[in-house]
């Protein structure tokens, strides 16, 4: 460790406890804390229930289990507002078991506005689907789709205000039609309707097999 890990030590992102590395952003405790969901990416999935009127859909699934206060919550929280890529990282990597087995043309994620985009300063999603493409060995295009209304926060809304809200929010550019399969990926997962806004704004475009993989879903 040099001088500056003594002055500033890496903290676990839920207990504050002293860590010895920010590539791993929990301490072990709180990392045996962690609520995963053990989902397979198929169908017959608790996270694929939200995608089954789109037969495109081949599967869906989850890594983490979201619930207001615990671990799984504190770390995505901190890589949305507190630009902690890492996390994003570390997240890819406890993910890779899950889609090990999954062979899609090219990984995207859903986008920010363009203003939120400019005044955050990134995507918090854009290193974990950068890193899931560097592990599946598949290309990478954050630009298949964009957001074309900006939207308040969804976090008190119900689902019918949640698609109401996202009508329209969404578009999908034309390079998407250079690719036969797409793996979406995304940070939380509530009712899914900001995916299902997504992937109708792709099929729009072409009628490809498509796969959904998140963070986390609250439960």
């Amino acid at each position: 460790m040099g001088l500056l890990d003594y002055i500033l030590p890496y903290r676990c992102v839920y207990c504050d406890r002293i860590i010895n590395s920010k590539e791993v952003p929990l301490c072990i405790p709180c990392l045996e804390e962690l609520n995963f969901s053990h989902e397979k990416l198929n169908r017959s999935s608790n996270t694929s229930s939200s995608f089954l009127h789109h037969p495109q859909v081949l599967g869906a699934a989850c890594l983490l289990n979201y619930q207001y206060g615990n671990s799984a919550q504190r770390l995505i929280h901190s890589n949305k507002y507190y630009n902690q890529p890492n996390i994003g990282k570390f997240l890819a990597t406890l993910s890779q078991p899950i889609l090990k087995n999954i062979n899609v043309d090219v990984i995207t994620c859903v986008p920010n506005h363009p203003r939120t985009q400019r005044s955050r300063g990134y995507n918090q999603v854009h290193l974990f689907a950068k890193s899931l493409a560097t592990f599946l060995e598949t290309p990478y295009n954050p630009h298949l789709i964009k957001r074309t209304k900006r939207k308040n926060s969804q976090t008190h809304r119900n689902k019918a205000q949640r698609i109401k809200a996202l009508h329209n929010s969404f578009e999908a550019t034309e390079e998407v039609k250079n690719y036969k399969s797409i793996l979406i990926v995304d940070d939380v997962m509530t009712t899914g309707s900001t995916l299902n806004v997504c992937i109708e704004s792709i099929l729009i475009k072409i009628n490809s097999p498509i796969y959904v993989f998140t963070m986390a879903k609250v439960v």
